[in-house]
């Protein structure tokens, strides 16, 4: 079967999704060869031109995917938003006419921006976070509910199959969307990668920060809830003066000013570094060098820092979103992220416990390595293999 693999293209500012995108990819071209399957890896013009002289697979092309027009893309929007528009417009868009023209007869997304397409495909899901959190701004502000509705419904439902990393995530598209489940396959998001590699060498934090401090890594949505983790650190403060400050990394997804006033408002902002969008060699000296990972999110089944922490030796506490405990199991210290107290408490105990601390490095340390990406890639070939006698049956 000829699999058209697609690479979208994805800012190193998203964080965890460019990191899980690229491992997932490196590691596909690792063991193509292993595959009985042909593949034609489509890709941005800068990442094809990146990897000129790199041997590939026999059974590996790598081309520029075609860049859609501005027409292509109002053409997509009309498909999903008014579905009978695609009875009076047939032509494919121009990406899948080419993928057409290389005889692609089965479609892996593997992430970045996608369309639904008429060629069988497999995609991966991370979150339906529109539909567990519709509340927050940045899934129901600017028409996003709207859009992710009508995309989702459209594009998950017309899927050979969903990947998901836990059996919440498969368990949410199925009574959300009504998918069936035997169209959903769970393979666990792989450890990071840069994190396994750089487990065992030294790194030294960036430079001018306190020897001791609390880390979190997380872009400025109001999901990543950094208000109530600010609320904890008061509350740490002021039963510990010395309490290590908290590092905050990540880009601002229109948050960031807010979070600023209320530490101000909270009294807090001279326990809080904020270093914006910092490079990966940065963020693994601050993993290796932090006291703690905080990570409150509300959002889940699966987020990538505390697999990033496992790796690296830092001792995480975590909010219990959905997933958490199916993903992190008893390597993480879980708080509810809606109540601050129990958050300051979970910090608390891991800054004081060094036999906790000890134990939750070393049962991380486990579960990182359980999942890489080259598990992931050998799921997904699973999932060819097993598609495959359908797909032979028309051309």
């Amino acid at each position: 079967m000829h699999v058209g693999v697609v690479l979208g293209d994805i800012d190193k500012q998203l964080g965890g999704g460019f990191t899980f995108v690229h491992d997932v990819v490196a590691a596909f071209l690792e063991q193509a060869a292993t595959s009985s399957h042909r593949f034609t890896l489509f890709a941005p013009g800068d990442y094809v031109q990146a990897m000129r002289g790199e041997q590939l697979a026999p059974n590996v092309a790598l081309v520029a995917s075609c860049k859609p027009g501005i027409l292509d893309r109002r053409i997509s929007l009309l498909r999903h938003y008014l579905p009978v528009f695609g009875y009076f417009w047939r032509r494919p868009s121009r990406f899948e006419q080419q993928m057409h023209a290389l005889g692609i007869e089965f479609v892996w997304l593997a992430g970045g921006n996608h369309d639904t397409y008429e060629i069988p495909y497999v995609t991966t899901l991370w979150d339906l976070q529109y539909l567990t959190h519709p509340w927050l701004p940045e899934m129901n502000r600017n028409w996003q509910w709207e859009h992710r509705e009508l995309f989702f419904s459209r594009h998950l439902r017309r899927a050979t199959s969903i990947i998901v990393g836990t059996k919440v995530g498969k368990d949410q598209v199925a009574r959300y969307c009504g998918v069936p489940e035997d169209h959903v396959d769970i393979l666990p998001h792989p450890t990071p990668s840069f994190a396994l590699r750089a487990a065992e060498q030294a790194s030294e934090p960036p430079a001018n920060l306190p020897k001791e401090f609390l880390f979190y890594p997380a872009q400025f949505w109001p999901h990543k809830n950094h208000v109530n983790l600010l609320r904890a650190l008061k509350i740490l403060v002021e039963s510990d003066p010395d309490t290590p400050p908290l590092v905050l990394v990540g880009s601002d997804r229109g948050n960031r000013a807010f979070v600023e006033s209320c530490a101000a408002d909270l009294g807090v902002s001279h326990k809080v570094i904020i270093l914006g969008f910092v490079p990966t060699e940065d963020v693994i000296g601050l993993y290796k060098h932090a006291r703690a990972l905080v990570y409150p999110s509300f959002s889940g089944p699966e987020n990538l820092p505390p697999l990033e922490a496992f790796a690296l030796g830092c001792p995480a506490v975590v909010s219990n979103y959905l997933g958490a405990e199916e993903q992190l199991g008893d390597a993480a210290l879980l708080f509810d992220p809606t109540d601050p107290a129990s958050l300051a408490h979970a910090v608390r105990k891991v800054l004081s416990d060094a036999e906790l601390r000890g134990k939750l490095v070393e049962r991380g340390k486990a579960r990182a390595r359980k999942w890489t990406g080259r598990e992931f890639v050998a799921g997904v070939f699973k999932i060819f293999d097993r598609f495959e006698p359908q797909r032979r049956c028309w051309k």
